[in-house]
């Protein structure tokens, strides 16, 4: 089989691949990402995009953490981008309530349609409060991943998918 790519897609992954970004903290704490457009180079976005007096740094877009899931999670240290593991785990349990009312409203419509619910108000239920103390109990946003993953591509798949969460 022979791959062929255009010109604009093969620019287009090899800009997306092999970008550099810049990366500075907000005011509000949280992290910025500014990623140069085509014909501005890093350090020209860098002294016209960050604010005057905030430390910045530039790096390859393929230092930063592997997916958005936790993306108000991350901090910096130096020139690392990592996820924090607290302000991950209070990510995780948004979602996990979110994900768990959902799957509670759908079994509960089902029942009162008269229908057999794939899975019962009080599974969803304690599902919910065993993951929901194992997110509090981890001690690393890899196990925080896991166990939110599990949970909502058991119980709660449509916001799973919304939210992109990785199975």
């Amino acid at each position: 089989m022979v791959l062929s790519l255009t010109a604009t897609t093969f620019l287009w992954y090899l800009c997306n691949l092999m970008s550099n970004v810049i990366i500075y903290t907000a005011a509000d704490g949280g992290l910025v990402e500014v990623s140069p457009a085509p014909g501005f180079t890093d350090e020209y976005v860098r002294a016209n995009d960050v604010p005057t007096g905030i430390s910045s740094f530039i790096t390859d877009r393929c230092n930063l953490p592997g997916d958005d899931l936790f993306r108000n999670a991350w901090k910096e240290n130096g020139s690392t981008v990592f996820e924090d593991l607290e302000g991950s785990r209070a990510i995780a349990l948004n979602y996990l309530k979110e994900g768990a009312q959902r799957a509670l409203r759908d079994s509960t419509e089902e029942t009162l349609l008269g229908n057999s619910p794939e899975v019962t108000t009080a599974a969803v239920a304690a599902a919910y409060q065993s993951c929901k103390a194992d997110l509090e109990a981890t001690s690393s946003v890899s196990e925080i991943r896991t166990c939110l993953s599990n949970f909502m591509h058991t119980y709660a798949a449509p916001i799973a998918a919304a939210y992109s969460i990785p199975q």
